[in-house]
């Protein structure tokens, strides 16, 4: 048993003056201006606002309602189905970004564009994946090795992406031209700003405007021509780029295998000292195709690919 409490002070003397506060405190140990000093700070304090309470985050019921929208429940579904058929193993897909809504998604279908997510994963040479039928050719990955691309060109975003998911054509002397192409416009007015100019590899043959091919591979460069691409996929600038020769390989392989069987080619992101890289073409083996261009030609073709943040 613990020993009974006692009181200091002595039940027989009047009770002693007990201190106001933490001032008083003070101030009796080190003097009345300290005692001043400190009534200012606790009346400084006083006047500070009560923190809120922590609440747990909920979803309001739009966002919930947005989430589990059938749409994009059966896009996960088919997403995930397809991803590990590919990979051979199950891949977490995660929600689509909040700025992504079905009516965003109807639209984007109706220019021919489609979502798909692509997990984190590093696509080197040596891995060995049950769907990847069709891997880079050999020289992409030695110019990696050499330092002529960049270390993490063969890495997949890990985010969701908006892909242009119609077929590129057969090569028709540079007549060929993308079905039914949103950025068929948008193309004829950068040529008629002086920002790009469709050709054919020594420039004697000018290709209509509103063609994806002919472009030289420092057009892509050009501000102005990939914000014009965002803007009329209803993208903000700096979401949209061409694809990256590792993404267009696995989206050739998992969802468009058709992308293969065309002899024409399509610009990619990545660049060299000696030009951009070009893949696809089916006279070179198709989705494994990758190698680089440094001028115009009336055979390469581009595909814009949408991106979101994680």
């Amino acid at each position: 048993m613990p020993p009974p409490f006692h009181s200091l002070e002595n039940p027989f003397e009047p009770p002693k003056k007990r201190l106001q506060d933490d001032a008083e405190l003070i101030g009796k140990f080190l003097g009345r201006a300290a005692e001043e000093e400190m009534r200012k700070i606790m009346a400084k304090e006083k006047r500070r606002p009560e923190e809120p309470e922590w609440e747990p985050f909920r979803l309001s019921d739009k966002e919930k309602a947005r989430i589990e929208a059938p749409e994009f429940s059966k896009l996960r579904e088919e997403e995930a189905a397809k991803l590990k058929a590919f990979f051979g193993e199950s891949i977490t897909v995660p929600p689509l970004p909040r700025e992504i809504t079905p009516e965003r998604m109807k639209n984007w279908e109706r220019m021919g564009f489609e979502l798909h997510y692509l997990p984190p994963i590093d696509m080197t040479d040596d891995a060995d994946f049950p769907g990847w039928e069709k891997k880079p050719h050999r020289w992409f990955y030695e110019a990696i090795a050499a330092g002529r691309i960049a270390k993490d060109a063969t890495m997949l975003p890990g985010a969701w992406v908006l892909v242009d998911g119609r077929q590129k054509p057969r090569y028709a002397k540079g007549a060929q031209m993308y079905d039914h192409d949103p950025l068929a416009p948008v193309l004829a007015d950068l040529n008629r700003r002086g920002l790009i100019s469709q050709s054919n590899y020594d420039g004697t043959e000018k290709l209509d405007p509103r063609s994806r091919f002919g472009l030289s591979p420092e057009d892509f460069t050009k501000p102005e021509v990939m914000n014009a691409f965002a803007k009329a996929l209803d993208l903000e600038q700096g979401q949209a780029s061409l694809t990256e020769a590792i993404v267009w390989n696995v989206l050739a392989n998992i969802h468009y295998p058709e992308w293969g069987t065309t002899d024409t080619t399509e610009w990619q992101k990545e660049t060299d000292s000696d030009g951009r890289l070009a893949s696809g073409c089916s006279d070179s083996s198709g989705a494994s195709a990758v190698y680089r261009y440094g001028r115009p030609y009336d055979s390469v073709g581009f595909r814009p690919l949408g991106r979101f943040s994680p």
